[in-house]
């Protein structure tokens, strides 16, 4: 029989198994420096002429300053982060300090990029304000010859308020640890005179744990034409080379599928009848997904593919006892994620194999 052999350096090189070793969940931790939007306005002078009376006003719309923030994954697509900035500004010869800390969710879209270093999100969270913004002014003016004291204070700026929080951000991971990010926030005040106002963050990023957010380079893999008498996957782990016998072709998925495909009907009833015939034996079904998506969706989607496959067989009258599932992810790819669905077709499957 005709068939191709396929060698492959360093397949499954973080283990084999039915099972796989977690990661820690990731935890990020952010210096950032901050502009806020908070329009303040003073008197500073009225005065009188031919024209009428003169009001000097004094306006300033931005205050800057830093902050602080811890970030903790939950999800690969979900995120939790808590918050604190702090923004100083003098203004008509006072300190005016501004005040934020906060708790937020952030929605993540990594997991549905082929590039995991760049690090979109969508934010929502409630924070805590506090505004030391009141300005005020005095002076002298002459009225029709007389002098008149004037003082105004801005009393609109309600010290205390809880706004709700709506925003958006992009990471980028120059290392697994080390990023810079951008984040844009709008903050919705419902319960005070407070204007809602907007601001903006320019961070650096440091990174504990996780995915990590730069991938190796694609193995480079070789298929040759070669006469044997049957099927034989090659796979080198710890330099130890290791036959593994596959009793069957591989049963193939749709991209993003764990649903048995009409056409593949046929090679799971060969495949039954093949493990009938050998009661003793003991077989592995190993579910395999392709180099699109992140890791971790992509170890459950093997997983339901080889679980669909048990399934299938014990239909067919397989005892249950024979056979043994695992998901491997795209741990065992051999064709780039660059290439289109159709070439990354042999990658999202399933095989079986005698256990020894």
């Amino acid at each position: 029989m005709k068939t191709k052999i396929i060698t492959l350096g360093l397949l499954l090189s973080l283990g084999v198994g039915t099972s796989y070793a977690q990661k820690t969940k990731a935890l990020e931790i952010s210096l950032d420096g901050s502009a806020i939007q908070t329009q303040r306005i003073s008197l500073r002078q009225v005065s009188q002429s031919a024209q009428g009376y003169n009001i000097a006003l004094e306006e300033r719309k931005l205050m800057f300053g830093g902050g602080l923030s811890l970030t903790q994954e939950l999800k690969p697509w979900l995120y939790l982060d808590t918050q604190a900035k702090l923004f100083y500004d003098s203004f008509n010869e006072q300190n005016n300090f501004f005040a934020q800390a906060g708790l937020g969710l952030q929605a993540r879209f990594t997991p549905l990029l082929e590039h995991s270093c760049i690090d979109p999100y969508l934010r929502v969270g409630i924070a805590y304000e506090y505004r030391d913004l009141a300005s005020q002014g005095q002076g002298i003016a002459q009225v029709k010859g007389k002098p008149i004291a004037w003082q105004v204070e801005d009393a609109v700026n309600t010290k205390h308020s809880y706004p709700l929080m709506l925003g958006a951000g992009l990471n980028f991971w120059l290392t697994d640890n080390f990023g810079l990010g951008l984040e844009t926030n709008y903050a919705m005040h419902f319960f005070t005179e407070n204007s809602n106002s907007l601001q903006g963050s320019i961070k650096l990023n440091y990174r504990i744990g996780g995915e990590p957010k730069h991938k190796p380079s694609p193995i480079v893999y070789q298929e040759v034409e070669h006469l044997v008498d049957r099927p034989i996957y090659i796979e080198v782990e710890k330099k130890v080379i290791e036959d593994k016998v596959f009793i069957a072709k591989p049963i193939l998925f749709d991209f993003d599928k764990a649903e048995i495909r009409s056409d593949q009907e046929a090679r799971l009833d060969l495949l039954a009848h093949a493990i009938i015939n050998q009661p003793k034996a003991l077989f592995l079904i190993t579910g395999t997904a392709d180099s699109k998506g992140h890791s971790s969706y992509n170890e459950k989607l093997s997983l339901q593919r080889a679980e669909g496959v048990l399934k299938a067989l014990i239909k067919r009258g397989v005892n249950a006892q024979q056979l043994k599932v695992r998901g491997i992810g795209k741990r065992a790819t051999f064709i780039s994620s660059k290439e289109n669905t159709d070439k990354r077709q042999f990658d999202r499957r399933v095989l079986v194999e005698i256990l020894k």
